[in-house]
Protein backbone atom coordinates (compact mmCIF):
# COMPACT_ATOMS: atom_id res chain seq x y z
CA UNK A 1 0.00 0.00 0.00
CA UNK A 2 1.92 3.43 -1.41
CA UNK A 3 2.15 5.78 1.37
CA UNK A 4 0.18 9.32 0.25
CA UNK A 5 2.91 11.40 2.05
CA UNK A 6 6.51 12.25 1.94
CA UNK A 7 9.43 11.10 3.92
CA UNK A 8 8.75 13.81 6.72
CA UNK A 9 5.17 13.06 7.14
CA UNK A 10 6.69 9.49 7.42
CA UNK A 11 8.67 9.57 10.03
CA UNK A 12 6.91 12.45 12.26
CA UNK A 13 5.18 12.00 15.57
CA UNK A 14 1.52 12.82 15.32
CA UNK A 15 -1.44 11.94 17.65
CA UNK A 16 -4.59 11.32 16.59
CA UNK A 17 -8.05 11.61 18.08
CA UNK A 18 -10.67 8.82 16.90
CA UNK A 19 -14.68 9.63 16.96
CA UNK A 20 -14.99 7.27 19.92
CA UNK A 21 -12.15 9.10 22.44
CA UNK A 22 -13.78 12.37 21.30
CA UNK A 23 -17.47 11.25 22.17
CA UNK A 24 -16.27 9.72 25.53
CA UNK A 25 -14.58 13.13 26.37
CA UNK A 26 -17.15 15.02 25.94
CA UNK A 27 -19.37 13.06 27.84
CA UNK A 28 -16.72 12.99 30.47
CA UNK A 29 -17.04 16.85 30.43
CA UNK A 30 -20.79 17.58 30.19
CA UNK A 31 -20.81 15.58 33.15
CA UNK A 32 -17.81 16.62 35.46
CA UNK A 33 -19.14 20.09 37.09
CA UNK A 34 -15.60 21.21 37.73
CA UNK A 35 -15.17 22.26 34.39
CA UNK A 36 -17.48 24.17 32.80
CA UNK A 37 -16.96 26.92 30.17
CA UNK A 38 -13.04 25.44 29.98
CA UNK A 39 -11.35 24.56 26.61
CA UNK A 40 -9.09 21.22 26.11
CA UNK A 41 -7.51 19.51 23.79
CA UNK A 42 -8.10 15.99 23.21
CA UNK A 43 -5.96 13.33 21.55
CA UNK A 44 -5.69 9.22 21.64
CA UNK A 45 -2.63 9.79 24.35
CA UNK A 46 -0.61 7.58 22.32
CA UNK A 47 2.05 9.62 19.84
CA UNK A 48 2.26 7.77 16.77
CA UNK A 49 4.22 7.35 13.60
CA UNK A 50 3.07 6.48 9.76
CA UNK A 51 6.12 4.73 9.77
CA UNK A 52 4.36 2.58 12.78
CA UNK A 53 0.99 2.87 11.75
CA UNK A 54 1.47 2.08 8.20
CA UNK A 55 2.23 -1.49 8.13
CA UNK A 56 -0.51 -2.42 10.63
CA UNK A 57 -3.15 -0.83 8.01
CA UNK A 58 -1.70 -3.30 4.80
CA UNK A 59 -2.10 -6.08 7.19
CA UNK A 60 -6.03 -5.14 7.81
CA UNK A 61 -6.40 -5.18 4.68
CA UNK A 62 -4.54 -8.25 3.77
CA UNK A 63 -2.05 -6.15 1.07
CA UNK A 64 1.57 -7.31 1.51
CA UNK A 65 3.64 -4.94 2.89
CA UNK A 66 5.26 -2.44 0.25
CA UNK A 67 8.41 -1.11 0.49
CA UNK A 68 7.83 3.26 0.61
CA UNK A 69 10.58 4.76 -1.99
CA UNK A 70 10.06 8.03 -0.28
CA UNK A 71 10.88 11.72 -0.96
CA UNK A 72 12.02 13.89 2.05
CA UNK A 73 9.47 16.70 1.13
CA UNK A 74 7.11 15.52 -2.10
CA UNK A 75 4.55 13.16 -2.05
CA UNK A 76 4.16 10.14 -3.33
CA UNK A 77 0.73 10.88 -4.83
CA UNK A 78 -0.85 14.06 -4.44
CA UNK A 79 -4.27 13.02 -4.10
CA UNK A 80 -6.52 15.72 -4.72
CA UNK A 81 -4.95 15.31 -8.10
CA UNK A 82 -4.47 11.80 -8.36
CA UNK A 83 -7.93 10.09 -7.12
CA UNK A 84 -10.21 12.07 -9.50
CA UNK A 85 -8.25 11.25 -12.78
CA UNK A 86 -8.58 7.81 -11.25
CA UNK A 87 -12.48 7.24 -10.73
CA UNK A 88 -13.27 4.87 -13.61
CA UNK A 89 -10.86 2.38 -11.26
CA UNK A 90 -13.36 3.09 -7.88
CA UNK A 91 -16.67 2.31 -10.07
CA UNK A 92 -15.22 -1.16 -11.10
CA UNK A 93 -14.05 -1.91 -7.93
CA UNK A 94 -18.27 -0.66 -6.57
CA UNK A 95 -19.01 -2.60 -9.33
CA UNK A 96 -17.15 -5.54 -8.24
CA UNK A 97 -17.98 -5.56 -4.86
CA UNK A 98 -20.99 -4.41 -4.74
CA UNK A 99 -20.28 -0.76 -3.20
CA UNK A 100 -21.83 2.83 -2.63
CA UNK A 101 -20.83 4.46 -5.92
CA UNK A 102 -21.06 7.83 -3.79
CA UNK A 103 -18.39 7.01 -1.25
CA UNK A 104 -15.98 8.40 -3.44
CA UNK A 105 -17.33 11.80 -3.32
CA UNK A 106 -17.36 11.93 0.10
CA UNK A 107 -13.95 11.63 0.49
CA UNK A 108 -12.43 14.42 0.81
CA UNK A 109 -8.63 13.86 -0.84
CA UNK A 110 -7.25 17.66 -0.07
CA UNK A 111 -7.94 17.30 3.33
CA UNK A 112 -6.03 13.90 3.49
CA UNK A 113 -3.38 15.45 1.34
CA UNK A 114 -3.62 18.47 3.73
CA UNK A 115 -2.75 16.10 6.94
CA UNK A 116 0.01 14.46 5.50
CA UNK A 117 2.09 17.92 4.07
CA UNK A 118 3.29 18.69 7.65
CA UNK A 119 6.66 18.02 7.97
CA UNK A 120 6.78 18.89 12.02
CA UNK A 121 5.83 16.64 14.60
CA UNK A 122 2.33 17.53 15.43
CA UNK A 123 0.03 16.64 19.04
CA UNK A 124 -1.54 18.57 21.25
CA UNK A 125 -0.95 18.97 24.60
CA UNK A 126 -3.36 17.05 27.31
CA UNK A 127 -1.87 18.36 30.48
CA UNK A 128 -5.15 20.25 31.37
CA UNK A 129 -7.82 17.97 30.33
CA UNK A 130 -5.47 15.48 32.83
CA UNK A 131 -5.30 18.36 35.83
CA UNK A 132 -9.23 17.98 35.50
CA UNK A 133 -9.19 14.01 35.81
CA UNK A 134 -9.15 12.98 32.05
CA UNK A 135 -7.04 9.67 32.22
CA UNK A 136 -8.22 7.90 29.34
CA UNK A 137 -5.93 6.44 26.09
CA UNK A 138 -7.27 5.09 23.09
CA UNK A 139 -5.14 3.00 20.98
CA UNK A 140 -4.69 4.72 17.02
CA UNK A 141 -4.81 2.18 15.47
CA UNK A 142 -7.70 0.38 16.68
CA UNK A 143 -9.36 3.42 16.43
CA UNK A 144 -8.64 3.04 12.40
CA UNK A 145 -9.86 -0.42 12.22
CA UNK A 146 -13.25 0.41 13.92
CA UNK A 147 -12.96 3.13 11.30
CA UNK A 148 -12.54 0.52 8.59
CA UNK A 149 -14.92 -1.75 10.09
CA UNK A 150 -17.50 0.85 9.93
CA UNK A 151 -17.01 1.45 6.17
CA UNK A 152 -17.32 -2.11 5.11
CA UNK A 153 -20.88 -2.19 7.30
CA UNK A 154 -21.74 0.71 5.37
CA UNK A 155 -20.83 -0.88 1.84
CA UNK A 156 -17.90 2.46 1.54
CA UNK A 157 -14.67 0.26 1.67
CA UNK A 158 -14.52 -3.38 0.21
CA UNK A 159 -14.96 -5.82 2.75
Amino acid sequence: LLFPGSEKAWNRISDHSTASNNACFQLWAVLNKNIQHEIFNIANGDLVRFRDLWPKIEQYFNIPHHEQILNENEPQIKLAEYMPKHKDVWIRIVQRENLDEKAFDHATWAFVEGCLKSANDRHGDLSKAHRFGWTTQADTFDGFAQCFDRLKQLKMIPS
